[in-house]
């Protein structure tokens, strides 16, 4: 767990150093908002062509995150990247978080930029709320690529259900201050982050997100991609979502970790892109 927390600061650095030109995440030239249900949700919106929702992973994810790739997207796509509840600049709202009430925010993004249908990308927490759009709002979603996100708590690597169940708010607040203090910058809630934290464990601990008899009946063309070192998921995870749908690849990366995965543009030029934009 440690040595994913640290590959996230690591993720943050890069993209502060890298994003110079472009704040993806702040930036007022592309941002917007839209209220969803008790929360106003942040997202911008880059490049021109097929629209592709871009969900990002939870927790000390955010839209930067997919720094790396938005210049290859943004020649393809109409990317619109979503701040998750309680992420960045989307507010916290009051509602018991789940994956549905995130895959509810996305599509109100979508409804907000007219948008009826889309190509949709997730990772981690993103990844499991995209499995949830293409299996509960299969007329919204044209193709899906799920990276590194299960079906149910059963998925958990034995230390990473254990290291959820023990985290607080309050611990985890102390955990990487001057992360958090450059986080909360641009939170609209900066002091409600403990109570958030433990609001996401909701989300994290419900038993099952999606079932596989749902799982099941997802139609779309499906990319699974996953590290087979994966340090929240078991990998034998990942090969029985793709058994479980219908019309699903997968992509297991050699070597590589949960949040390593999307430090990957090479991946994503020879596999993601050609995969959306296949016919």
């Amino acid at each position: 767990m440690k040595l994913t927390v640290c590959l996230f600061v690591l993720l943050g650095c890069l993209t502060s150093i890298q994003a110079q030109n472009i704040p993806y995440g702040d930036n007022p030239k592309a941002g917007k908002y839209v209220q969803s249900g008790d929360a106003r949700i942040y997202y911008e919106v880059y490049g021109e062509g097929p629209p592709l929702l871009l969900l990002h992973g939870g927790y000390y994810g955010y839209i930067s995150e997919y720094e790396q790739y938005y210049p290859d997207l943004t020649k393809n796509f109409k990317v619109i990247a979503v701040a998750t509840r309680g992420h960045g600049r989307s507010e916290i709202g009051h509602t018991p978080m789940t994956y549905k009430l995130f895959a509810q925010d996305a599509l109100a993004v979508l409804k907000n930029e007219k948008i009826d249908k889309a190509l949709v990308m997730g990772f981690s927490d993103g990844a499991i709320t995209g499995n949830i759009l293409a299996a509960e709002y299969p007329e919204h979603v044209v193709k899906l690529v799920s990276m590194a996100g299960a079906l149910n708590t059963t998925n958990y690597r034995p230390n990473a259900l254990e290291y959820v169940w023990a985290m607080t708010g309050k611990n985890e607040e102390q955990n990487l201050p001057q992360f958090l203090k450059d986080r909360k910058k641009i939170m609209p809630e900066p002091q409600r982050f403990a109570e958030w934290v433990d609001m996401l464990k909701n989300a994290w601990l419900e038993p099952v997100w999606l079932s596989e008899e749902k799982a099941a009946t997802i139609k779309c063309p499906v990319l699974i991609v996953a590290g087979d070192r994966d340090d929240y998921t078991r990998t034998e995870a990942f090969v029985a979502m793709y058994k479980l749908l219908p019309n699903a690849q997968l992509l297991m990366l050699p070597n590589s970790g949960h949040v390593s995965l999307i430090l990957n543009p090479a991946m994503l030029r020879d596999f993601i892109i050609p995969f959306l934009k296949a016919p």
